[in-house]
């Protein structure tokens, strides 16, 4: 007589599916470092970043507005954690570059933008945008990859407006933002002022959002005691997947790993640039090329 199967143990394939996942980028990894070593760096810190948002739920909108709706400020204490590692790593990548940034000199992989009121209007309805998205850029890229049909909504209206904004920049770049100061603080105050004033201004604000108490009890995202790195090796792995990572602790990290990509790679870690490629690219595909232009600063 034939026993019947064991009802606890059935195939786990989600294991196998990250198993076979993990077998992919691998192979993706030996594959491009063979031809393109530079595009296989690129992919590890592309897959750690992403693993590393998804897994903290870190989103830039969210936590503005979670401080504003719900008194809930972890995410933003996250966001000026990773600024603040961020800051003192990236200062002494570019005093290397530029020793003396009183000469005028600005390194050429940093991004430093023109000022002028046209940032202010740009992030108010940025920012509106968002929010009725549902999420930042980051936010809705994670959120498609975890099979989210609104984000892929969202990311398609982020495709048409980088479009309109390639089609539009020469007329913008000429007649107005050209002409306008590109203000970088170091070659104002000095190294040490300029990390000074921006670290000051870090902390205060870290000192502001913890003095805002929620006023409903918020989901708690810190790991459970069964998931204690000194658990089991299952509980390691429950830690890093299927817990939610605390929020501070997500911006801590994504600002160690923009510090060595900027160190590795030469430029830091940024989203929107890569994303108008892929716009310029999906109108050329449709016979609509945009025409060539100045290179929008950061990009």
């Amino acid at each position: 007589m034939n026993k019947p199967a064991n009802p606890g143990r059935r195939f786990n394939w989600k294991l196998w599916a990250a198993v076979l996942a993990l077998g992919m980028v691998l192979a993706v990894f030996f594959w491009l470092n063979a031809t393109m070593p530079r595009l296989a760096l690129f992919w590890i810190f592309g897959l750690a970043l992403g693993f590393i948002l998804q897994r903290s739920r870190f989103c830039f909108v969210s936590a503005v507005s979670n401080c504003f709706l719900f008194r809930d400020t972890r995410l933003l204490q996250g966001i000026l954690g990773g600024l603040f590692i961020a800051t003192l790593g990236f200062v002494f990548i570019m005093y290397r570059m530029v020793p003396d940034p009183t000469t005028g000199n600005i390194p050429l992989t940093a991004i430093i933008s023109p000022f002028g009121w046209h940032l202010a209007l740009g992030g108010l309805l940025f920012g509106s945008g968002m929010m009725l998205s549902g999420g930042c850029i980051t936010g809705n890229l994670y959120r498609i990859g975890e099979g989210g049909l609104s984000a892929l909504v969202a990311f398609f209206g982020i495709i048409l407006g980088m479009g309109a904004l390639q089609f539009t920049w020469p007329w913008w770049w000429e007649n107005y933002i050209s002409t306008l100061p590109a203000i970088w603080l170091p070659a104002k105050v000095g190294w040490v002022g300029a990390v000074a004033i921006t670290l000051l201004v870090i902390i205060l604000l870290f000192i502001i959002v913890r003095r805002i108490r929620a006023k409903t009890p918020a989901t708690d995202h810190t790991p459970t005691s069964d998931a204690r790195l000194s658990a089991r090796f299952i509980g390691v792995v429950k830690l890093l997947f299927t817990k939610a990572w605390p929020l501070t602790l997500g911006g801590v990290v994504l600002g160690i790993m923009n510090v060595l990509l900027f160190q590795a790679a030469g430029r830091p870690w940024t989203v929107t640039g890569e994303i108008m490629s892929w716009a310029q690219g999906c109108f050329t595909f449709v016979g609509l090329p945009p025409p060539a232009f100045d290179a929008v600063p950061g990009t």
